[in-house]
């Protein structure tokens, strides 16, 4: 949770970097060097300017949508079977089910936030 507020605590920092324990960086600049990238505005096709990204998080490296993550907890046992009641709420309420190679929402990695 501290990771997803720290802009509570931290309210008048330009950026925060969060970075998870497990995190084992090969070259440290590669952090800054996505701050910076993510701080600048966004240009589409069509050459229309967005502002720069409020939250910025790495595409999980192993699945891509939620309901990979379900049943692979479900497998390692770390939930009941629950987790595809759950899962079936989330469906039933119309959140998307594909990946985001295919334009849908994805899943993050927890080890870092920009």
């Amino acid at each position: 949770v501290p990771k997803m507020l720290s802009h509570c605590v931290l309210a008048r920092a330009r950026y925060v970097l969060y970075i998870d324990g497990k995190l084992h960086l090969k070259d440290p600049r590669t952090a800054w060097q996505l701050l910076h990238a993510a701080s600048q505005p966004l240009q589409d096709e069509r050459k229309v300017t967005r502002p720069a990204p409020a939250w910025v998080a790495p595409h999980h490296p192993h699945r891509s949508t939620l309901f990979e993550e379900g049943l692979c907890t479900f497998l390692l046992g770390l939930h009941t079977a629950e987790v595809f009641r759950q899962l079936m709420r989330y469906i039933e309420e119309g959140f998307p089910r594909t990946s985001y190679t295919k334009g849908g929402p994805g899943l993050i990695e927890g080890e870092w936030h920009l």
